[in-house]
């Protein structure tokens, strides 16, 4: 792992995520601030991303076709941050040693992933279809399905993620994808127990998420199972929060966040019932 190779990854998926935040902002007319800001808006966001890439990619699907996308989104942003140049982090917040060790466990936890990406993927779904499907569309320069394969079938939105990493950089680049939406999980974690008790229930929530065996297994292998989770938590926890503080932008964050499920698996239809 060269140094330079790793300052890329955190740009690129830092870029993304920041685009999606401003995205996720837009879409659900949200004044959302600080961590709460990444974790709600950037969740709104990524769905609308991922859309972009998935639309463009049944048309064409390589590194020029991913970068235009990659642009139009940090172009977007851009905007966004002209017409609101950062207001959303203006206010420093009052010093919250809870809120910087949530902070800090989350980096260190980033840190270890980004090493761990390094390592070859050998779980059996991501060598038969969650990175060899995007391999296969790098191939034949678009995103389609396949009368031989069934997963081919299945809601691309993670395989569209990985596609990109697959794109730009390879495998690492690929992997980092599911990372990313670990930290949104993370942030919205943090801010939900934050939002219904204190700031110290949130950094025991992000503690308590990190002793999941499953989340961490989840979080190791590059597959659908982590960012669906992310996004039908992201989902039910936005409606938990529309109920609890009278409501605001939490249900159209709820809906976009739904998408993301919708885009992940089909058990995503499940999320509109779920939240009853």
């Amino acid at each position: 792992m060269s140094l330079p190779d790793l300052l890329l990854r955190v740009l690129f998926w830092g870029a993304i995520y920041l685009g999606a935040a401003r995205i996720g902002a837009w879409i659900t007319r949200s004044d959302l601030r600080g961590i709460s800001h990444l974790a709600w808006d950037g969740l709104a966001g990524f769905p609308v991303i991922i859309a972009a890439w998935l639309t463009v990619g049944l048309v064409r699907f390589d590194r020029f076709s991913v970068l235009a996308v990659t642009v139009a989104v940090l172009v977007f942003a851009a905007i966004r941050i002209v017409k609101d140049p950062l207001r959303r982090f203006a206010r420093p917040a009052a010093r919250c040693p809870s809120r910087t060790l949530a902070l800090a466990i989350l980096f260190v936890v980033a840190g270890l992933g980004l090493i761990w990406n390094q390592v070859p993927v050998l779980f059996f779904d991501s060598l038969a279809y969650h990175h060899a499907q995007p391999e296969l569309w790098l191939f034949e320069s678009r995103i389609t399905p396949y009368e031989w394969s069934l997963h081919s079938w299945f809601p691309p939105g993670m395989s569209v993620l990985y596609g990109v990493g697959l794109a730009l950089g390879g495998e690492p680049w690929g992997n980092d994808a599911n990372l990313l939406l670990f930290v949104s999980l993370g942030l919205a974690t943090f801010d939900l127990g934050r939002r219904l008790w204190n700031p110290r229930a949130g950094t025991f929530a992000l503690a308590a998420l990190l002793s999941l065996p499953q989340i961490l297994y989840a979080l190791m292998i590059p597959a659908a199972d982590l960012a669906h989770g992310t996004f039908v938590f992201g989902s039910i926890a936005a409606l938990t929060l529309s109920r609890s503080e009278g409501g605001g932008s939490w249900e159209r964050h709820a809906a976009w966040i739904a998408g993301g499920a919708l885009l992940t698996k089909y058990l995503g239809l499940l999320v509109p019932l779920a939240a009853g």
